[in-house]
């Protein structure tokens, strides 16, 4: 099993718009801000299991309001979404870079209703296991309230197309089959590799 050198050299060695793509992330989750004591000292890992990758948005969209039965234009909706809000297309569909900064890159990843997320909050570098601050942390994130632009297509919540670009550096983890991208012993000393394991050793195999 070869370990690819980066995100990009991954995303061309894999089938477009293929499902069964697992992958890790550590990211940073959007908080309140104001009065947030955990501000700036969180962060959460997420292992995810059947992402797709090279999957064309556009195509999506129109696929599932053919699904709900309504009028539209084609031809206007592909338009519509063809270039995402402060970002453009670096290799399409799978790599986007921010307008302001080309060396900024982000991995356009999709999931499904078998894709399955289990997460860990990090908090000033160490696992939060404990239940009541995990409760706490949680009053303080910002809650996802769904695509304002697919609920403008008509398209219901529960046939949202989901989607998430992620930061080349919050991508820790890539796997299909013997194709692999990992940077875990880049991130996390031997202590906490031992425990992230444990944490997730239903998932990791």
């Amino acid at each position: 099993m070869k370990n690819l050198e980066n995100v990009k050299e991954f995303t061309e060695v894999i089938g477009k718009g293929t499902f069964g793509i697992v992958m890790l992330a550590c990211t940073e989750p959007s908080m309140n801000k104001k009065g947030n004591p955990f501000y700036g000292r969180l962060r959460k890992l997420s292992y995810t299991s059947n992402v797709a990758l090279g999957y064309d948005y556009a195509s999506a969209l129109v696929a599932k309001m053919k699904k709900e039965n309504l009028t539209f234009d084609e031809k206007e909706v592909r338009e519509s979404v063809e270039k995402p809000k402060g970002k453009n297309w670096f290799m399409h569909p799978y790599i986007l870079q921010k307008d302001s900064d080309a060396e900024q890159k982000y991995l356009r990843c999709y999931y499904n209703k078998n894709s399955k997320t289990s997460s860990i909050y990090v908090l000033d570098g160490k696992f939060v296991t404990d239940r009541a601050i995990i409760a706490e942390i949680e009053t303080w994130v910002k809650k996802s309230s769904g695509s304002k632009k697919q609920a403008e297509l008509g398209i219901s919540k529960e046939n949202e197309v989901t989607l998430r670009d992620f930061k080349f550096e919050n991508v820790i983890l890539l796997k299909q089959g013997e194709k692999v991208y990992n940077r875990l012993g880049c991130m996390f000393t031997p202590t906490q590799m031992i425990e992230f394991v444990r944490y997730f050793e239903s998932l990791i195999k």
